[in-house]
């Protein structure tokens, strides 16, 4: 976080870290967002980049909440998990706003059950406050889809 500054790190409130369980969730969300192939030296870096990048976009909310008035994110689920994310954030630093998950997710075939969908997510529920399931873009596999791309850089990452 150095990168950022004292005051930037005090504003984002990044001094205090995540919970080790909260740690330990994002760190798998970024191994299994890429395959299972990510060089282990990047997974920490990439799970401060994120827990930063949520704790920006909490810290931009709650500033524009109580400069006058509701605000709302539209952000992928993984920034509106109430247990990783943003809203997480939003309770550490700003609990006086109300906050409300909702998620878009993908339906997969045969999974008509909500909960079935919170294996995903490393949970026995779902993580947000509601929920809007959206018909699937494809069915490929975006391990299959991606498999060059993440296989290079992480042979580039190996050479370093």
């Amino acid at each position: 976080y150095d990168v950022l500054g004292d005051a930037e790190i005090v504003r984002l409130d990044l001094r205090r870290p995540p919970p080790d369980a909260v740690r330990s969730r994002i760190e798998e969300d970024i191994v299994e967002s890429h395959c299972r192939m990510l060089p282990k030296a990047m997974i920490a870096p990439m799970s401060d980049v994120l827990w930063a990048r949520d704790a920006f976009m909490a810290r931009t909310l709650a500033d524009t909440a109580t400069a006058g008035g509701p605000v709302a994110l539209i952000a992928g689920s993984g920034h509106v998990r109430k247990d990783t994310a943003v809203p997480l954030h939003l309770s550490r630093t700003a609990p006086e706003l109300a906050v409300v998950s909702i998620a878009a997710i993908e339906v997969s075939s045969g999974k008509l059950d909500p909960g079935a969908y919170a294996a995903h997510f490393g949970s026995d529920a779902l993580p947000f406050d509601y929920v809007w399931f959206t018909p699937r873009l494809d069915d490929i596999d975006p391990c299959v889809k991606f498999a060059d791309q993440l296989k290079a850089a992480s042979e580039r990452s190996h050479e370093e």
